[in-house]
């Protein structure tokens, strides 16, 4: 059995971010100590991966490509491994069906174990399912206002988007960037943290807010509907309440 550690790297504005990124490490030490288990290894991602599924990350995909039955993995929360809830849903079940353990610090607890892993797969699909709603209402009112603007008339192009034929289409690559920087600002986060997580420039990561704002200014469904998000409070921290399987 192996056991590795997992972190997502986080560089703040203050210069401070190899002291959050070994205060991860310790709390991942900590916990295998407590939980009895021997560290082989801890896999430290670079921020500007945090946007992909673990599987596209560089470490990420080097971790799972290490796994075996039995071995088991450390990780500080939902949020150091996962970008959506889909990926997180979709990679817990992939483990959990290899017998590997998934260890969050967070909850307190193998997620992979039952009986907390129905509790965690079953908030996990409900997410996802919201996740998937929301997008595709989204989309739907995206693409009926850019209908609405006719074809392209030139200047610089939105980002997330690409021109085809005259319209403007989203561009996958850029518009995950984009859906993954209106996530965290809906979090309350600044301009520099989301330059930071996205591996943008923060004057760049500005003037995309300044574009989409006045993009969806005249798209008062998706408009409203952010308003109301970022006026909404966060959730509630989730913990596993229940017992762990002997």
């Amino acid at each position: 059995m192996r056991v590795y550690g997992y972190l997502l790297a986080y560089f703040p504005a203050d210069g401070r971010g190899s002291d959050l990124v070994e205060r991860q490490r310790g709390e991942v030490f900590r916990y295998a100590d407590r939980s009895g288990l021997r560290l082989a290894e801890v896999l430290v991602e670079a921020p500007r991966r945090g946007t992909l599924p673990l599987a596209s990350r560089d470490q990420g995909r080097r971790l799972l490509r290490s796994l075996s039955p039995g071995d088991a993995v450390i990780t500080p929360g939902l949020d150091s491994m996962f970008p959506s809830a889909r990926d997180a849903l979709a990679t817990v079940a992939a483990l959990k069906a290899d017998s590997v353990g998934l260890h969050m610090i967070e909850l307190g607890c193998d997620v992979c174990r039952e009986p907390n892993s129905r509790l965690v797969l079953g908030l996990l699909t409900a997410l996802a399912r919201a996740e998937r709603s929301l997008e595709a209402e989204e989309n739907r009112a995206l693409k009926r206002h850019l209908a609405s603007q006719g074809p392209h008339r030139g200047g610089p192009v939105p980002f997330g988007f690409d021109v085809v034929k005259g319209g403007l289409v989203p561009k996958p690559d850029e518009h995950e960037v984009l859906r993954r920087m209106i996530g965290l600002r809906n979090q309350g986060l600044g301009y520099g943290r989301i330059a930071q997580e996205v591996g943008l420039p923060e004057s760049r990561v500005r003037a995309i807010f300044d574009r989409s704002d006045r993009l969806l200014g005249a798209n008062p469904l998706r408009a409203q509907r952010l308003r109301d998000r970022r006026a909404s409070p966060r959730s509630p921290s989730l913990s596993c309440s229940v017992n762990q399987a002997g």
